[in-house]
């Protein structure tokens, strides 16, 4: 290669590295104004609780009426 090509090299990888850290400070100052994580961790409870229900409700017998 010659050293043009090296220099293009480089400032492609250092633009690309610049690029990455900053889209991933953009996402984490995004998720935190929607509150992204905290809807996350709200819903694997919720789900936690609900299986919780389901399990609970799986050993008790079934009733044939309908209402």
């Amino acid at each position: 290669m010659s050293q043009s090509n090296d220099n293009y090299l480089m400032l492609f990888l250092i633009i690309s590295a610049i690029w990455l850290v900053g889209f991933l400070i953009f996402r984490h100052v995004v998720c935190w104004y929607w509150k992204i994580n905290r809807h996350i961790e709200l819903q694997e409870a919720i789900l936690v609780e609900l299986k919780k229900i389901n399990n609970k409700d799986a050993g008790a017998p079934k009733s044939n009426q309908n209402w």
